[in-house]
């Protein structure tokens, strides 16, 4: 497959490794707070102790504010009667009971990046935390204590200084709050507790009645349980979330072998065989691309690529190199077209690989859409040739196997399988919306399939409830939704998109 070169193949692929939209995250949200039209006066009046901005329908600003909610250019038509942004947890307490009194809606933005623009609702009141980037790190303990709006970049160089870690998002300007609340698939995420929300210790909540809680394993531990993957019908407003931080490892380097999808099945052998390595500090994934160098007469399946990628976060050179060369020596490694063994990254090269405008799968419109398997060739075979197909050569499946347990029995997040594999639609023009998202859905129909459960982070929530539902056990989302009555009984919060 001679049209597949080392450095295009790094541009279009793996170097912004699902993450192209950060990029546009950064450059492309709109800053608002800049805005010249001030806000009108009189619910600043009205809120009684409310310091931060508030811009109401009608505002000069509204506009530009409401779209600025979401990262990505495809902007749901849903409308807040108020946006509010808060510069502190007393902010957010005087806010809830505005709404609670004015018989308001309420609905929470940690950073606008969930790809459905979940937090964007109907009227109501959109509470936006963008000012919520404090980080308090106790070393000694391996804990901090983290605003919600924090980025994944910004998390990781604050904890440099004290020489830990956590597993934030692979893209750089991902924010805590919803990500880890959600569940959070992150960067050496088997290692460091298998999912995000399996380190959440604890946090600050702002319940219906506009009371400022500190909530704990001792202290509330329901509304804990719930933080651990409930997602975004949490019946209370997170303004700081208490960690588990790990050490930082010395070392970090990736392994990449790339293929033509023609010979799909030759790659997942290569990812069966690392998995069989179980190396707990490697992080894995295969991801099926379009191959940017293909000629138009080319055969589909060699228009389509597949990149397998093995990231490895060790302490020592010795074991690094240990884990690089098992790989290399696996048969099937020796039939990709492109090879690179052993690379040294580093934390910060990953996040401005993520921000480099060059690189990823392009900055535009977007739709996701996931499962949890147990079957990962048969999911991963069974969509290849719809992949083919893709309207959008910026489209792209992440296929990421799990060498630890996500579920640790401890919170609500309680659906997954053995891989995950994330379907993302990525195209400019919306003109060509319909026909990207009905892809996607035919994408899904085959993987769905394979199917044992889903991620709350990355589904199309208001296209169905009983996929929202799918994504907990039954057990576990009869109890969230009973710690949802108790804390919530007049439905204040909005709930999962499609379920309220």
């Amino acid at each position: 497959m001679k049209t597949i070169s080392r450095r295009n193949i790094l541009i279009a692929s793996m170097a912004g490794l699902a993450s192209g939209s950060a990029w546009l995250s950064a450059c492309s949200r709109t800053d608002t707070g800049g805005v010249a039209t001030a806000p009108r006066s009189t619910p600043r009046a009205r809120i009684d102790g409310f310091r931060g901005r508030i811009i109401e329908k009608g505002d000069a600003a509204y506009e530009s504010w409401r779209q600025g909610m979401v990262w990505q250019m495809r902007k749901p038509d849903r409308f807040p009667e108020m946006i509010l942004r808060p510069v502190d947890t007393g902010d957010v307490a005087a806010a809830v009971r505005f709404a609670c009194g004015a018989g308001m809606k309420v609905s929470m933005r940690s950073g606008g990046h969930n790809i459905w623009g979940a937090s964007l609702r109907d009227e109501g009141m959109l509470i936006d935390l963008a000012n919520f980037k404090q980080v308090d790190v106790q070393p000694d303990a391996g804990t901090a204590r983290i605003g919600p709006s924090m980025w994944a970049r910004d998390i990781m160089a604050a904890l440099e200084k004290h020489d830990q870690a956590f597993p934030v998002a692979h893209c750089a300007t991902v924010p805590l709050g919803g990500y880890a609340l959600g569940g959070g698939l992150g960067l050496n995420g088997d290692e460091w507790g298998g999912m995000a929300c399996n380190n959440i210790l604890g946090g600050t909540v702002v319940t219906a009645e506009g009371e400022v809680l500190r909530v704990g394993e001792k202290s509330h531990p329901d509304l804990l349980w719930a933080m651990r993957g409930g997602g975004g019908a949490l019946p209370g407003v997170v303004t700081e979330l208490h960690l588990k931080t790990y050490r930082r490892p010395a070392n970090v380097f990736s392994a990449t072998y790339v293929f033509p999808l023609a010979l799909l099945d030759i790659a997942l052998d290569l990812l069966d065989e690392i998995v069989a390595l179980s190396p707990a500090n490697t992080e894995l994934l295969a991801l099926m691309l379009h191959n940017p160098q293909a000629p138009p007469d080319a055969p589909p399946d060699m228009r389509k690529a597949i990149a397998v990628r093995a990231q490895i976060y060790a302490d020592s050179l010795d074991g690094a190199h240990s884990t690089l060369d098992a790989i290399a020596a696996i048969p099937a490694a020796d039939q990709s077209v492109v090879s690179m063994p052993a690379v040294a990254e580093s934390f910060e090269k990953l996040f401005s690989d993520s921000m480099d405008w060059r690189r990823g799968f392009g900055f535009g419109r977007f739709a996701v859409e996931n499962a949890w398997t147990n079957d990962r060739a048969e999911a991963v075979r069974g969509i290849a040739a719809e992949f083919m197909k893709a309207p959008a050569g910026h489209s792209h499946v992440v296929v990421q196997p799990k060498l630890a347990p996500a579920i640790d029995g401890n919170g609500a997040f309680s659906a997954a399988g053995n891989t995950y594999i994330g379907i993302y639609g990525v195209w400019n023009d919306g003109d060509t919306d319909d026909a990207n998202v009905a892809w996607l859905n035919r994408m899904c129909s085959s993987l769905d399939k394979h199917a044992v459960g889903h991620y709350i982070n990355e589904i199309n929530a208001a296209n169905d409830p009983d996929r929202v539902k799918a994504c907990y056990s039954t057990e576990n989302w009869k109890r969230l939704r009973d710690i949802r009555n108790h804390w919530d009984p007049e439905n204040l919060f909005h709930d999962f998109p499609g379920v309220s």
